[in-house]
């Protein structure tokens, strides 16, 4: 959802979407190596232990 926020707000600006992402500090999970998915599937196996 926010992806399609910040392509919504980036698209007709005149600033690099890169350097404006790192100028107001935004990082996506990929940019810091998080993944929704791991952490989804450790949350499971973490379950199943209790």
């Amino acid at each position: 959802m926010f992806r399609d926020v910040w392509d919504s707000i980036t698209e007709n600006s005149p600033k690099n979407p890169k350097e404006f992402k790192e100028e107001l500090g935004v990082d996506y999970d990929e940019d810091v190596s998080v993944s929704f998915q791991s952490f989804a599937e450790l949350m499971q196996h973490s379950k199943k232990l209790c």
